[in-house]
């Protein structure tokens, strides 16, 4: 039985939603900025529980002791950002009639 991927999905060789532990996975969306390069790409699994993947790529400080430091803040900044936008959005319906 042939799987139908959801509108987001960009089918092809992106989607392995087909394969065992397989997931539908979208066109991955690309910003290059000046402090370097941005890419998400959305996800989901044959449980239908999706999922967001973000890279972030910019360029360190050549000093290694700065450069750990920035990795440190902008995975701290990273983590507050994430947690804040999902802790605001309304909880999903999980069938529950408590």
């Amino acid at each position: 039985m042939a799987i139908r991927c959801p509108d987001w999905c960009a089918g092809g060789h992106h989607c392995t939603a087909e394969m065992p532990a397989g997931e539908h996975t979208s066109i991955p969306e690309i910003w290059s900025t000046g402090i370097g390069r941005l890419m998400a790409t959305r996800r989901q699994g044959e449980q239908r529980h999706g999922w967001l993947e973000i890279r972030v790529s910019v360029r360190l400080p050549t000093d290694e002791s700065t450069a750990h430091r920035y990795m440190r803040h902008m995975i701290a900044a990273s983590y507050f950002l994430i947690s804040r936008i999902i802790s605001r959005q309304p909880k999903a319906d999980t069938g529950s009639t408590r």
